[in-house]
């Protein structure tokens, strides 16, 4: 039978929306779809479960932009621009996953990373994404 329904993304879906991501994304995309997978596979029950993601290697904060071919882009290295690009990557991936995490009962996943950069966004940043409904989601940075 077919595993997804109409309100679950794909696969095939998420290859091809993973092309607009920043690497970062991507990467957290590809590890939060193996975990997936993992409860899929095991039909694991739990009630209400977390997934946490520790990156263990520095990215840059350029590392947090869509891939844009060739296109140079000048990145502010202060808090707030950090900030915002982890609350956008989140939400562009809990789009892509969100409905199909819910209904495994994840309602929580986070990331640890650390940010490499010349200015205040520098050090160890925690996102966390939270959707408790299916329908909400709220990114916590």
């Amino acid at each position: 039978g077919n595993r997804f329904t109409s309100d679950h993304t794909s696969d095939v879906e998420v290859g091809h929306a993973e092309e607009s991501l920043s690497f970062t994304s991507s990467s957290i995309l590809r590890s939060l779809m193996i975990a997936k997978e993992e409860l899929e596979l095991h039909a694991i029950r739990t009630g209400h479960s977390h997934m946490y993601l520790c990156i263990l290697k520095e990215q840059k904060l350029l590392d947090l932009f869509p891939v844009s071919g060739n296109t140079v882009v000048d990145v502010g290295q202060d808090e707030a621009t950090a900030c915002s690009l982890l609350k956008e990557m989140a939400l562009k991936i809990n789009k892509l996953v969100g409905a199909r995490m819910h209904h495994l009962s994840v309602c929580q996943w986070e990331v640890k990373l650390k940010l490499e950069s010349d200015g205040p966004a520098i050090g160890s940043w925690r996102v966390v994404t939270t959707n408790v409904t299916g329908h909400t989601c709220t990114v916590d940075v």
